[in-house]
C-alpha cells in the first residue's frame, strides 16, 4: 500500500487525534484476535518498513478496530517512529507524550520504555540548540549544563530539560582535543545514562528498525500466564581480545524484566515480543510453526 505527500499527511492528521485522545488501559493479556489484528499491523511494518504513510494507516486501523488492544502501546510507538522518519517530529511528540506515565502491564511497560527513548532523543536536540547558541555568543561551550541554566542571554525561545526522560541528569562533558591543548571548550560529549552512545536522534533514526536486537529464542521454561520465562541467546560485545565477533551468551529473562537492555514484554499463543529504548521484534515462539 502506498500513499502519495498529500495522502500522507492526512494520515498523519487523522493518526494525531486518534493516538493522541484518551488511552484506555491496556488489557493484561490478548486474545487470539487481538493477536492477529497486531500481527497484521507487524507484517505491514515489516515488509514496506519505508512505506510510513502504509504503516501509520496499519497503526490507526489497529487503534480505531481495536481500542483496548493490548498492543496499543506498540502502535502507538511505531506510529511516533514513522513520523520522526517523515520529519514530523512534533506529531510524534504528541504521541509520544501520552506513554509517559508508567504502566504495570508489560506491553504497556515496554511501550513507555520506547517512548521515553525517543523523547530523550529528541530533548537532547534541544540541549544541542542551546549550547550552539552559547557558543556563538562565549566562543567556547559552558563547564556545566547548569551554567547553560542560568545563562542570562539564553532566550525564552529556547528551552531544555535538565534530565532525561527517566529523570536523570545528561552527562555533559567537554573533552577537547587530543592534538591541541587549551581548547578545552570547544568540543563536548552529550549522552542520556540509559542512552549511551545511542543517545543521538539523527544516527538513531539512520538505522534499520531493530537490527539492534539480535537475541535468539530457544525455549519457553515457564508458560505461567503474565509471568513466563524465556530462554535466550543474545550477542554481547565483542572482547578487545577476541577480535570483531560478538560472543553470545545464553540467558534467562521473564515478562516484565530487563535481561541485558532487552526487555520482555509479551509471550503469546504464536509470538513472543520483545524491545529495547528504541525498537520491537516480534519472534516466532519456539516449538510453534512459522
Amino acid at each position: 500500500m502506498s500513499v502519495g505527500p498529500r495522502g500522507a499527511l492526512r494520515w498523519t492528521a487523522l493518526l494525531v487525534v486518534l493516538l493522541s485522545g484518551a488511552h484506555l488501559p491496556h488489557a493484561a493479556a490478548a486474545d487470539a484476535a487481538d493477536e492477529r489484528a497486531f500481527l497484521s499491523l507487524w507484517s505491514v511494518h515489516q515488509s514496506a518498513p519505508h512505506d510510513h504513510a502504509a504503516v501509520l494507516a496499519a497503526c490507526q486501523t489497529l487503534k480505531q478496530t481495536r481500542p483496548a488492544s493490548a498492543f496499543g502501546g506498540v502502535a502507538d510507538t511505531l506510529a511516533a517512529w514513522h513520523l520522526l522518519k517523515l520529519g514530523r517530529t512534533d506529531a510524534a511528540v504528541t504521541i509520544l507524550e501520552t506513554l509517559q506515565r508508567r504502566p504495570q502491564e508489560a506491553v504497556a511497560q515496554g511501550a513507555y520504555e520506547v517512548a521515553a527513548g525517543w523523547l530523550t532523543r529528541i530533548d537532547r536536540t534541544r540541549v544541542q540548540q542551546a549550547l550552539k547558541f552559547y557558543y556563538r555568543r562565549e566562543i567556547g561551550y559552558p563547564s556545566t549544563l547548569a551554567a547553560l541554566t542560568d545563562y542570562a542571554p539564553l532566550p525564552a525561545t529556547i528551552t531544555f530539560r535538565a534530565a532525561d526522560r527517566w529523570g536523570l541528569r545528561w552527562d555533559y562533558r567537554l573533552v577537547g582535543y587530543k592534538r591541541l591543548s587549551g581548547l578545552l571548550n570547544q568540543k563536548y560529549t552529550l549522552r542520556s545514562q540509559k542512552l549511551g552512545s545511542g543517545s543521538d536522534l539523527e544516527q538513531a533514526l539512520a538505522r534499520p528498525y531493530g537490527e539492534q536486537i539480535t537475541g535468539r529464542m530457544l525455549r519457553i521454561r515457564s508458560n505461567v500466564p503474565g509471568r513466563e520465562v524465556v530462554e535466550m541467546e543474545i550477542a554481547l560485545p565483542a572482547a578487545a581480545d577476541e577480535g570483531a565477533s560478538p560472543r553470545r551468551r545464553k540467558v534467562v529473562g521473564s515478562v516484565n524484566t530487563w535481561t541485558e537492555d532487552l526487555f520482555v514484554a509479551y509471550v503469546g499463543r504464536q509470538f513472543i515480543l520483545v524491545c529495547d529504548r528504541s525498537h520491537w521484534k516480534v519472534y516466532p515462539k519456539p516449538g510453534t510453526r512459522r
